[in-house]
């Protein structure tokens, strides 16, 4: 994203011009629709084409693709989410109206998916937003006999703002662990190899 260039509302594929419909609100739909196991992939193709750009598209699933991606570039992440979209949507809501004014309702088909995300990463830390993913990602710190009550407190927010994930991202997020640990014993080998 930069101030002097709009945002991307075209998209060129095997020559040819497409005009990209990316309010935030039908990405989203497109990204919790990619998600839905009771359509086929040609209807979810179908669908999506629309979706993104209009009426008088063939479905094209390589099309979306490329549409996805220049949206919703892939991240290096740990693959352990901090939020959901569809589970934290009044938390987003009621941040979006309590520090920027912006009744997201009324913003429909207008905020461009891009400057949406712009505003929801620079939402501030005392917003609900913020102050749920920081319960969320904050560690638990060590017990000693000052802090019974902070650590109580923190697992209890913790175990009421959970995320609910499904058993594939449960599965995915303890091989990324496992992966994480192989690492560092890894790391810590080869650091043990050089001191001796």
């Amino acid at each position: 994203m930069t101030l002097y260039e709009a945002l991307p509302d075209k998209l060129e594929h095997r020559g040819k011009e497409y005009r990209l419909f990316a309010s935030f609100d039908r990405v989203l739909e497109a990204m919790s629709f990619l998600k839905r196991k009771d359509f086929s992939d040609a209807e979810k193709e179908e669908y999506l084409t629309f979706l993104l750009f209009g009426d008088g598209v063939e479905p094209d699933a390589e099309l979306v693709g490329a549409a996805l991606e220049l949206l919703c570039p892939k991240s290096e992440n740990s693959g352990v989410r901090s939020f959901d979209f569809e589970q934290d949507a009044a938390v987003i809501y009621a941040s979006f109206l309590s520090v920027y004014g912006i009744d997201l309702f009324s913003m429909r088909g207008k905020l461009h998916w891009t400057a949406f995300i712009a505003l929801l990463q620079n939402l501030p830390a005392d917003s609900a937003f913020g102050r749920l993913i920081q319960i969320r990602t904050c560690e638990v710190p060590k017990p000693n006999k000052y802090n019974q009550k902070q650590i109580h407190d923190l697992m209890k927010a913790k175990a009421a703002y959970r995320l609910h994930i499904s058993e594939e991202e449960r599965q995915a997020q303890w091989q990324a662990g496992l992966q994480n640990i192989a690492k560092q014993m890894m790391s810590n080998a080869k650091a043990g190899e050089n001191d001796g």
